[in-house]
Order: C-alpha cells, then structure tokens, then sequence
C-alpha cells in the first residue's frame, strides 16, 4: 500500500500537503478533489468541467461556493489537482462526458 497516513489530519490536526480525494461513479460522475493545506477545498467535475471551491475554515459544511469570487485561486488549486493526479497515473483531461448508463438487462443484452 502507497501514500501516507491521514490518521493525524483526521484527528484535527493540519495537513503539511495537499489532500486528494475523488468520487467516482462510473456510470454517472466523476469528481477529483483538493483539500489544501490553508483550508481551501477544490473540487472538479469532469463531465461539465465545473468546479466548487469552499473554504473549510469558515464553512466546514461547504454551502458557500466561492468559485465566482476567487477565480485565480480556483485555477491555481486546479492546475494542482490535475498535476496530483497526472502523478499516479490518471488522465483527468480525456475525460469530458459522462459514461452512459447502462441497466442490468441491457448489459445482458450487450454480452448475447
């Protein structure tokens, strides 16, 4: 297992780097985010190329979308965001649309 433990930033203590996370549902969304380390959360949909910023700090249950009010800051955490990730190995920029989804009985009818 790679990466470093998140056991002290879980426990209330700052991260000395940058935190990644992403949501993925693959038949519907995907969404990489940046947690940095002065408190500012990026988080990027691929699909729409749309992104969220919120500043954990003063609003820990993000219902303030600041990304029309800091729109350098949102490009820079971005650039950030894609370079982590372009680092282990994903491909953030070919990916522009969401994956269709599919059901059971049509899956079924795709393997006959």
């Amino acid at each position: 297992m790679r990466g470093r433990s998140l056991v002290p930033t879980m426990r209330g203590q700052a991260a000395p780097r940058d935190l990644l996370a992403e949501t993925d549902y693959r038949e519907y969304t995907f969404k990489p985010a940046l947690i940095a380390p002065d408190g500012w959360k990026l988080i990027h949909t691929l699909e729409s190329n749309t992104s969220e910023l919120y500043n954990l700090n003063s609003d820990p249950h993000e219902r303030v979308n600041c990304v029309e009010s800091q729109p350098v800051l949102v490009e820079k955490l971005k650039q950030r965001l894609f370079t982590a990730f372009r680092s282990i190995g994903h491909d953030l920029s070919g990916r522009s649309a969401a994956i269709p989804f599919i059901n059971r009985r049509q899956s079924k009818s795709l393997l006959m």
